[in-house]
């Protein structure tokens, strides 16, 4: 059976590997786009930050929020979602980063992955293919790998002691045969879908999501028992709502406002308009006093004509000063301009007849 083609994105070229052929055939992004599907696709080491874990493997659905408590003391100074990490099956458990710069190859070329049978990086390849301890070095990255697991680290190493270290692999070169027998020998192991880092990242969502209808179910149920309790408590308010909405209605055909759009707004501005007819209107009571501290007992009133703009008083003053006297009270007293209309000096007084305008 013929092995599937290797397309190797290194930093600054994409090299297509067949299976048979001596040399590596330089791609474009165009052409890459053009390949059929069923390629393995191996991404630069620097698009993900691998994380050593001593989580064993379990359940998926148990295994996502304990990988990401784990990364989360790793990174604490964020909240990460399922966007921003991934782990494998592989035991222990590896986890890793996705980089800015892997979100927007993902999203620039995302026909790319989606043809690839399998999407992973040089680290994971060697990871899983060699035994013991090893130091592999890209154009980016370095991995180191011992007996107590390993660390992936984006940048050089200095001071690096080779002579506790049983193998170096260097990819920075031309020469990529190495990291091609390490993925035809697990091809051939079937172990190369343990590092796709593609599908580890839709099964993740595939699991987030059914959990997500579980948790919707469950939510939809609680709410229509909810819905079910708020309609047997309101079904004895209606019963009251209707009475009042009935006897909203008899107010509002009372004063005339029942076939208006808006009944209840053209009630009150009726309601504000007899207030304000009434707020110029001088009450009965008020003249009445005003008059008695005005003339002191000093004239008689005969008539008081009080309407809604006027108010008129006729009567006889013992004379013309104690008038003067009385209207400037009333004035005051009553916040009317009075005008004097009549003033007839006789031999028992002098009968008068003042009106003003009530504002």
């Amino acid at each position: 059976m013929k092995n599937p083609d290797i397309v190797l994105c290194k930093e600054d070229e994409i090299l297509l590997l067949r299976d048979g052929a001596e040399r590596p055939e330089p791609l474009t992004l165009k052409s890459v786009q053009n390949l059929p599907a069923g390629y393995i696709l191996i991404l630069p080491d620097s698009l993900i930050n691998l994380v050593y874990t001593d989580i064993e493997p379990i359940k998926r659905k148990k295994l996502a929020p304990m990988v990401r408590l784990y990364l989360e003391g790793i990174s604490p100074e964020k909240e990460l979602s399922e966007d921003d990490y991934g782990y494998l099956l592989t035991k222990p458990v590896i986890a890793f980063f996705y980089t800015d710069r892997y979100r927007k190859t993902l999203e620039r070329l995302g026909s790319v992955f989606e043809r690839a049978s399998a999407v992973t990086v040089p680290s994971l390849i060697a990871l899983l293919s060699i035994q013991g301890s090893f130091y592999l070095k890209t154009e980016r990255t370095c991995l180191i790998k011992d007996n107590r697991g390993f660390v992936h680290i984006h940048g050089d190493v200095e001071g690096l002691d080779p002579s506790s270290i049983e193998k170096v692999i260097d990819l920075t070169g031309e020469n990529c045969q190495e990291l091609v027998g390490m993925v035809r020998g697990l091809l051939k192991g079937g172990a190369i879908k343990s590092i796709d880092i593609k599908s580890t990242q839709a099964k993740d969502k595939k699991g987030f999501f059914a959990q997500t209808k579980k948790d919707l179910l469950f939510w939809a149920v609680l709410y229509l028992f909810l819905i079910a309790g708020v309609i047997l408590r309101i079904m004895p308010v209606k019963k009251e709502i209707a009475l009042y909405q009935s006897e909203i209605q008899r107010i509002y055909s009372k004063a005339g406002v029942s076939k208006e759009a808006d009944p209840y707004g053209m009630l009150l501005f009726k309601l504000k308009k007899l207030k304000g007819s009434r707020e110029k209107t001088v009450e009965p009571i008020r003249v009445l006093y005003a008059l008695s501290e005005a003339f002191e007992g000093k004239a008689v009133v005969e008539s008081i004509s009080l309407g809604r703009e006027y108010l008129r008083i006729k009567g006889k003053a013992n004379d013309l000063e104690g008038l003067d006297r009385a209207i400037n009270h009333l004035k005051g007293a009553l916040k009317i301009d009075f005008k004097t209309e009549a003033a007839k000096v006789g031999k028992e007084g002098v009968t008068f007849s003042i009106s003003g305008k009530v504002k």
